[in-house]
């Protein structure tokens, strides 16, 4: 490993040498090209254009499928991440994990939604299933 970095430094020197010492092969860094910005070449105001039309449209499908959620399954069903306007008093039934029950912030599961628990073979779905139950049963 310590040869091959040898050898970039040896390069470098020579690359960035002035000419004097190397009888002009490479005269300065000046003479270094660019060629990443070859290739077809865009006005500006064409990529704007298509910019704000994309961003336009991406906005008016959100706002159309958050209009659709809302009206299907009432105010409330869109929860934001890290967006925490008031806390709502939601009644939730614990999931026996202190832990788990404060990443779902607000306690555990809310009753009344379904919740879905997906996740690998061996993961605990079934565990935590169990967990919730026994729980519901405690609040009675």
């Amino acid at each position: 490993m310590a040869r091959p970095l040898r050898g970039a430094c040896s390069l470098g020197r020579f690359l960035l040498e002035p000419e004097g010492r190397w009888g002009g092969l490479v005269r300065t860094t000046s003479q270094f090209h660019d060629f990443s910005s070859g290739g077809r070449t865009r006005s500006a105001s064409d990529g704007r254009e298509s910019n704000e039309e994309n961003v336009s449209k991406k906005d008016l499908a959100l706002q159309q499928a958050l209009d659709q959620i809302t009206s299907s399954f009432g105010k409330g069903s869109i929860m934001w991440l890290g967006r925490c306007v008031s806390h709502r008093q939601v009644p939730v039934i614990s999931t026996g994990s202190f832990a788990l029950d404060m990443a779902l912030g607000i306690g555990g599961l809310p009753k009344g939604r379904v919740v879905e628990i997906f996740g690998p073979e061996a993961s605990g779905k079934t565990t935590l299933a169990l967990h919730v139950i026994a729980e519901a049963q405690k609040q009675g």
